[in-house]
């Protein structure tokens, strides 16, 4: 993360920038993120999957900071990226991120899978989990509450 070091105490202190105008020295979560996704090739998997397509990786990103960084549902998006500088420019509405996750085939999702593996070392090893999470329950106050079938609290 040779990056880091540009941000060293030799340089005053920069109001944030949100346009190309000023270095933008925050060194938040965010900008981590990226960092980390650079370093360990997932932006050119991405990249990869969707033939160079910037829009498209950059959303992808966006869209998996926001339950890492917040734990906020998908609704609440776009009123967080007003506040964030996020890797995606446009404003990603419930509809944009429904037809943007609508978008992507099982075809794009096995095509990042194998590139990831690829990455792989001689000793790493690397699992997806994919159970789902079930509820069962007559009203929303009671899947939120994570009532099981059996209606014991979880």
């Amino acid at each position: 993360m040779v990056e880091a070091n540009k941000f060293t105490g030799l340089r005053g202190p920069e109001r944030p920038a949100f346009d190309d105008l000023r270095q933008n020295s925050l060194c938040g979560d965010i900008w981590l993120l990226e960092r980390v996704a650079e370093k360990t090739g997932v932006r050119k998997d991405l990249e990869a999957v969707f033939n160079g397509n910037q829009e498209i990786v950059d959303d992808i990103m966006s869209l998996a900071m926001v339950p890492c960084l917040t734990q906020y549902a998908y609704n609440r998006v776009a009123r967080w990226q007003r506040n964030h500088k996020t890797p995606s420019s446009r404003t990603l509405t419930p509809s944009v991120i429904t037809r943007l996750i609508q978008s992507v085939t099982e075809r794009h999702r096995m095509d990042f899978l194998k590139l990831r593996a690829a990455r792989l070392g001689k000793d790493e090893l690397w699992a997806v989990d994919s159970t789902t999470r079930s509820a069962y329950a007559d009203s929303l106050a009671e899947v939120n509450w994570g009532l099981n079938k059996e209606g014991m609290m979880l």
